[in-house]
């Protein structure tokens, strides 16, 4: 058994086709043509196959702008644009079995599109009696309020049982973290093993508001910068204690990161890492700085970031 159709609603079906003829824009004139019609609320899919088409009307349901607006005569002059935009010799072959019903109370009106030799598109009518519903009453003011002060006392009950569960004092105060720009002046840079080598000449953010941290980086006299001094420094290392032995083969190789700390877990003391950001050492070879950018994206800010191996 059909379900009631709405009051005020319209529905397509069908597909008009034919052949694509001898101009090269006529697949980008249907589409442009679909897109008209979609915005006009007439939806269809265009199909091409070969040198036909075809152009299937989407079934599915929509509200008319109001339930005296006539949705059949706008889709007439559509198709009859589309119709028209064809050479006089294509207009026999078009072939359309588009059909729109438009439902007003206990009637639907049933439509459908012939299309003529002669480049003419008709609408043919006839009124049928149909099961419908009517739309629902727009909320006025009164049933507004009544909604939102419902919809808060159930949010504030919910808040209320949570907060056994959950500190939001916690929560809102690391969501606010997480947009909040990152203070350069706040943030620790430990450069650890590598201090012997590099010093950080500058902190600074992308701009006001942004959240990238910006390190410029600085060669120290210790740092290789030729072949053969690289090559003494891994082979003068290679017997040093573990810490010293990879540091000096992360310069020799070029490469290390930072490591993106955050603060420490209230609960469990640990500051856990948010982040891993490649650092090319091998560009303070050719040049005495180089800078390094570390963005928090929405992470909270970072405590500390520390260069390691």
């Amino acid at each position: 058994m059909q379900s009631a159709a709405q009051v005020g609603t319209y529905e397509l079906d069908g597909l008009l086709e034919g052949p694509l003829g001898p101009d090269p824009a006529a697949k980008a004139r249907l589409a442009d043509w679909v897109r008209i019609a979609q915005k006009a609320g007439y939806a269809f899919s265009l199909e091409v196959e070969g040198t036909g088409f075809s152009l299937l009307a989407e079934e599915s349901p929509k509200q008319a702008p109001s339930v005296e607006t006539d949705m059949s005569e706008p889709l007439r002059d559509l198709l009859q644009q589309l119709v028209q935009s064809f050479p006089p010799d294509i207009w026999g072959q078009l072939f359309s079995t588009v059909r729109s019903v438009q439902y007003s109370e206990g009637m639907a009106t049933q439509t459908v599109y012939q299309i003529h030799g002669d480049g003419t598109v008709e609408a043919q009518q006839r009124v049928v009696d149909a099961a419908t519903t009517k739309p629902a009453a727009p909320l006025t003011t009164k049933d507004k309020v009544r909604m939102a002060i419902t919809g808060l006392v159930i949010l504030l009950a919910i808040f209320g049982l949570s907060s056994f569960f959950i500190d939001w004092g916690d929560q809102i105060s690391k969501g606010l973290q997480k947009i909040a720009p990152v203070d350069a002046e706040e943030v620790d840079v430990d450069l650890g093993h590598f201090a012997a080598y590099i010093e950080v000449e500058k902190k600074d953010v992308g701009g006001k508001g942004d959240r990238t941290l910006i390190l410029t980086l600085k060669r120290r006299e210790g740092f290789p910068t030729t072949e053969e001094a690289r090559e003494t420094m891994w082979r003068s290392t290679r017997s040093d204690p573990y810490h010293a032995a990879l540091t000096a083969e992360a310069i020799v190789k070029g490469y290390a990161k930072f490591e993106v700390i955050g603060a420490p877990d209230k609960e469990t003391g640990i500051a856990p890492v948010m982040l891993l950001v490649p650092v090319m050492l091998k560009e303070l070879v050719g040049k005495e700085t180089m800078e390094v950018r570390i963005p928090a994206g929405r992470a909270l800010p970072p405590e500390i970031v520390r260069l390691v191996w």
